[in-house]
């Protein structure tokens, strides 16, 4: 089964796409009390969980998403896609068909159009699923909480070891992911490069000295088989 990832990175989403209004969601709208109501990106921008339930397609949710932060996964079954609509985190998935994977697998990358080609093969595929994910992600003052901690007290509060960024010096730096987000933390530890094949054993008894967010997604959130 082939898996495939990535991330468009400042993506020319095509006017088609930009310019097709969501039903409940276009253009700001009158309450009974006159007040106006926030686009989708501006009430993400407000910390506003987005309505999906109108959408039906790839191409649906898209039409909300900023240009420059899309990240997507598929194999021969699943499309999954997440992206960024003001503040908020969007992921969608949807059934892969066979037709729309061998248009992408004739795609070159190196074309200048392939980012707005991309989005036109995969507009029409059918949302099995989308949320709004932005609940998920740990705040920075949340995280602060972790500092003084061991690993093995964040695995028990539900992180897992995802990968070394960091290590050979006085300290030791790790990816650990929880749900669709992943985070970066710095721990009071030594290790060398033979160590870094040890899925996270050796900052187990470590304490954390500093963890941030940068709001990067784990491979969950991308990975087909996570969804089976």
């Amino acid at each position: 089964m082939k898996r495939f990832a990535t991330q468009l990175t400042a993506l020319a989403v095509t006017l088609a796409l930009a310019a097709i209004p969501l039903a409940g969601c276009g253009s700001n709208t009158s309450s009974d009390q006159g007040a106006a109501e926030p686009s989708p990106a501006a009430a993400a921008s407000q910390g506003t969980s987005i309505d999906t339930s109108s959408w039906k397609t790839m191409r649906d949710a898209l039409a909300i998403a900023d240009s420059d932060d899309i990240s997507y996964g598929y194999d021969d079954k699943t499309f999954l896609c997440v992206f960024r609509s003001g503040e908020a985190y969007i992921r969608t998935r949807a059934e892969m068909q066979p037709e729309v994977q061998e248009k992408i697998y004739d795609l070159n990358m190196d074309d200048d159009d392939y980012r707005k080609k991309f989005m036109e093969t995969i507009g029409d595929l059918e949302l099995a699923e989308a949320t709004d994910i932005s609940s998920e992600l740990m705040s920075q003052e949340d995280l602060e909480q972790y500092v003084g901690k061991t690993g093995q007290d964040l695995m028990d509060a539900g992180l897992t070891f995802a990968s070394y960024f960091l290590y050979g010096g006085d300290q030791t730096g790790a990816e650990m992911d929880k749900g669709n987000f992943t985070y970066s933390i710095i721990f009071d530890a030594q290790i060398s490069e033979e160590q870094t094949e040890d899925e996270g054993a050796s900052i187990t008894d470590a304490k954390v000295v500093e963890v941030q967010s940068m709001g990067n997604l784990s491979d969950a959130a991308l990975n087909p088989i996570s969804t089976e």
